[in-house]
């Protein structure tokens, strides 16, 4: 009997210690289980962290890269600015458009129009002893005289040639068309001319060409761009011009039979091109 019990309580302990054994092999696996997660969180914690410094740095280049686009759109557009204000200054504002928008060839044909020739006859001697800053300076004050009288007229200086100014009326909007208008312009830089002498001291005579007629115009040049017009009414103006005494505005017949009804026109003398032609002298 006391050899049984011996026996059942050494089974006991063994089976005890058996059970230890397994509990510390289970509370290892388990603690080596924690540790590998633990190891691997943290693995994951490094990586996102280094995922994240990534990422800001990523955001800082991003911010750097958007102020730098920003600072290039903000000098392109500056720079289109400046070559449409260029542009403006050389081509009337609607071709501007036209062309920007990629149309070519840029071809207009007018049926009606107005065209006035503005020569300072000889400026070549006027500016004799000056030097090419002074002669500018003054041409340049004359034609922004010229500029206003044409802007309070609702006129398109078209271009200037040399001491030549070039307006035209209905081009390169067929609606402006108003050869009263293209008149009283033409009587106003008379009068610009007299205040430029006046505060200048500079005297000048202008000689003018007026036709009023059919015009074909377009922009001329791929890289220089001019918008030039030409036809028979462009001829007879420039020919009204050069056959045109000082200080006066030689119209053709055509413009009298338009303007003869509100402006005091006298008779020309003919010249050489035997065109039949009238000076106009001022508003009825």
């Amino acid at each position: 009997m006391d050899t049984m019990l011996v026996a059942i309580i050494l089974v006991l302990v063994a089976l005890v210690v058996v059970l230890l054994a397994y509990r510390q092999r289970i509370i290892r696996e388990a603690q080596e289980t924690l540790q590998l997660q633990f190891d691997t969180i943290q693995s994951q914690q490094t990586t996102i962290q280094s995922q994240q410094a990534t990422i800001s740095q990523q955001k800082r280049d991003l911010n750097v890269a958007n102020a730098e686009i920003l600072e290039m759109t903000y000098v392109m557009d500056e720079e289109r600015m400046k070559s449409d204000e260029v542009l403006m200054s050389v081509l009337p504002s609607s071709v501007v458009y036209r062309l920007k928008a990629g149309e070519s060839p840029i071809a207009d044909t007018y049926a009606q129009a107005g065209l006035l020739i503005v020569d300072i006859d000889g400026f070549s001697n006027i500016t004799q002893g000056h030097t090419a800053e002074e002669s500018v300076s003054l041409l340049n004050w004359l034609f922004s005289m010229f500029d206003e009288v044409t802007e309070e007229y609702g006129v398109e200086k078209l271009k200037t040639v040399g001491d030549t100014y070039i307006i035209t009326s209905g081009i390169p909007d067929a609606r402006t068309y108003s050869p009263r208008t293209l008149a009283l312009c033409a009587l106003n830089l008379l009068k610009a001319a007299q205040k430029f002498h006046t505060d200048s001291g500079t005297n000048i005579d202008l000689r003018m060409g007026l036709d009023l007629g059919p015009v074909k115009a377009g922009l001329i040049g791929k890289h220089k761009f001019s918008y030039d017009i030409w036809g028979e009414t462009v001829k007879t103006a420039h020919s009204l011009q050069a056959h045109c005494t000082p200080n006066s505005i030689h119209c053709s017949h055509h413009a009298w039979q338009l303007l003869n009804s509100d402006f005091a026109l006298d008779p020309a003398p003919l010249t050489d091109s035997s065109l039949k032609s009238y000076y106009l002298r001022s508003k009825l």
